[in-house]
C-alpha cells in the first residue's frame, strides 16, 4: 500500500495500492476491517499514472520497479 486515507466528505476510504496484477490488488483490498465486517461495500480501480509532480523521491518508473513479477 502506497498510502490510505479517506475521502474529504468521510464516505469512502480509498487506498492505493502497488501491485502487480487487479487480482493481487483485489486481494489485497479484500483484507480491508470494513470489508469484512461487511461494513463497506469495494470497488477496484486499475489506474495508470503517468506523472509524479512536486515529488523530491522515487519517480514512476522507480515505483514500478517495486512491484515484483
Amino acid at each position: 500500500m502506497l498510502f490510505s486515507g479517506p475521502s474529504a466528505d468521510l464516505e469512502y476510504g480509498i487506498y492505493v495500492l502497488l501491485a502487480p496484477s487487479l487480482d493481487e490488488a483485489q486481494r489485497i483490498a479484500a483484507e480491508d476491517p470494513y470489508h469484512l465486517h461487511g461494513d463497506r461495500e469495494m470497488e477496484i480501480f486499475e489506474w495508470t499514472p503517468r506523472l509524479a509532480m512536486r515529488l523530491d523521491g522515487p519517480t514512476i518508473a522507480d515505483i514500478e520497479s517495486m512491484v515484483g513479477p
